[in-house]
């Protein structure tokens, strides 16, 4: 399917949308997500965000915790194919950012937006996602009253209190090291990388020390840590430094401390913000992402000879 082609199918739906997106179709999904609306009181702003994605803004009056009936928006966001981070973002940060409730459709496969949208739930953030079986030829047929939706995540139900919601600035984040970044290390990415964690966890190991890759407003930086204090990064700033510079004539090359103790080496390589990087477009993103790796395998190369080096020279290293 062309642009010119999806452009014009997205046209067609937008009009049906408003011709066959009814209060009645609407009550099908909210009951599928077992929304307690009691009133749909106004359905407007469908907005086409792009050459795939529609979304549509819901007033209705829902029933709270306490009992209390309120108004509140529902976003209905619906896409062409799978979810995708970027449709994510939208719905919790942007579009959505004044929505008590957020509903994402999709027609494919679903990735690790599962994750993101239990995670917002876990948040208080109340989102679902669903998957609508033949959703496109069912509105060209005008038979939206046909249309089967498979419910996929809501609401988690906890006792414990609402954990905080990440900013949109790092979920952008985590798209680049989750989809961008694994990929380029031919590595599995079922689930949102650094979602509870941080991605530092990935950190590759030698000795007592980690190779941690540090990209933020500052630049890209290829780090060697080690614990407080640690000797062999006192040997290797001590007897290494030179070589350093020389392998990376152009880094700013600094002893990380805390507070007066050394515990790493810091190089950054690249003075790119990480809020340009995440800006860029896919092809740019995943320039970058083979970028790091092909640092990370020179410099795990170059820090194996230094270590043969501080071995040959009798530094004592455990």
């Amino acid at each position: 399917m062309n642009a010119r082609t999806t452009n014009n199918l997205l046209l067609h739906l937008k009009v049906q949308w408003k011709k066959y997106l009814t209060k009645k179709e609407v009550r099908k999904i909210i009951r599928v997500c077992n929304i307690d609306a009691h009133e749909i009181s106004e359905i407007k702003s469908i907005q086409i965000v792009n050459n795939k994605e529609l979304t549509s803004k819901v007033h209705v009056k829902t029933r709270n915790k306490e009992g209390k009936i309120k108004e509140n928006i529902i976003l209905i966001s619906f896409r062409l194919g799978p979810p995708t981070w970027e449709q994510f973002i939208r719905t919790t940060y942007r579009s959505g950012s004044n929505a008590g409730i957020r509903i994402i459709i999709y027609e494919g496969n679903v990735s690790c937006i599962g994750e993101l949208v239990d995670n917002n739930n876990n948040c208080d953030l109340k989102t679902y996602l669903i998957e609508a079986k033949g959703l496109i030829q069912r509105i060209f047929e005008g038979k939206a009253s046909q249309i089967i939706y498979i419910y996929e995540n809501g609401p988690v139900l906890n006792d414990h209190p609402a954990e905080p919601l990440p900013s949109m600035r790092q979920v952008q984040e985590l798209e680049f090291w989750t989809c961008y970044y694994l990929p380029a290390w031919n590595e599995p990415f079922d689930k949102p990388m650094g979602l509870h964690d941080n991605h530092e966890k990935w950190d590759k190991v030698y000795k007592d020390l980690s190779l941690p890759v540090i990209w933020n407003d500052d630049g890209l930086h290829l780090n060697l840590t080690g614990d407080p204090n640690s000797e062999l990064i006192k040997l290797i700033w001590e007897n290494k430094l030179g070589a350093i510079k020389k392998e990376y004539p152009e880094a700013k090359i600094k002893l990380m401390e805390a507070p007066g103790t050394p515990y790493g080496i810091s190089i950054r390589i690249s003075d790119l913000p990480m809020n340009s990087l995440i800006k860029m477009g896919p092809k740019k993103k995943n320039h970058y992402a083979e970028f790091i790796r092909d640092a990370e395998h020179s410099f795990m190369h170059f820090i194996d000879n230094i270590l043969i080096d501080l071995k040959n020279m009798g530094k004592f290293i455990k």
